[in-house]
């Protein structure tokens, strides 16, 4: 019964001011417990931009969504493979299962202020293959690059941008 209470409880995604005055909220999908939730906020001014990577129940897929923050928070997409099918992009790796440990922090990022407005993060592919995958603003997937792993225990530990 316990357990049935908490997945009804709807994760809230909130935007406040400097005086802690809540501007906006709403609830994300429900979500497996057992799965860390992340979020990085875009923080350009001409398009600030909240990217939330959660792990659905329903379908239990993993999914990275993104919200424009305004007023109000709208959802504008959901990540979408480049291949033009509209297909989710699968393998998603969140920082609780990035390492066999669980210590991991690989997350996802948006590029520094100035430069492109892309987010990374990371795929797994395969048993020891990870891929940096990017994803624009509208969700679609917009290139990325393969990290070899040369060992079983190597892993993927961060994500951040330095421009």
């Amino acid at each position: 019964q316990q357990q049935q209470q908490q997945q009804q409880k709807l994760p809230t995604l909130m935007t406040m001011n400097t005086q802690f005055e809540v501007l906006s909220e709403i609830h994300l999908p429900s979500h497996k417990v057992s799965e860390s939730i992340s979020i990085c906020w875009n923080q350009k001014f001409d398009n600030p931009l909240i990217a939330v990577s959660s792990h659905d129940v329903e379908d239990n897929t993993r999914k990275i969504r993104i919200y424009k923050q305004a007023e109000t928070l709208e959802m504008v997409s959901t990540g979408r493979t480049e291949d033009g099918s509209g297909k989710l992009i699968p393998h998603i790796l969140n920082h609780a299962t990035a390492s066999s440990t669980g210590t991991g922090t690989c997350s996802i990022a948006w590029a520094g202020h100035n430069t492109s407005n892309l987010l990374a993060f990371v795929q797994k592919k395969g048993r020891r293959g990870r891929n940096i995958v990017f994803i624009e603003p509208n969700g679609l997937q917009h290139g990325g690059f393969k990290i070899e792993q040369r060992e079983d225990h190597e892993e993927v530990v961060g994500l951040n941008w330095n421009a």
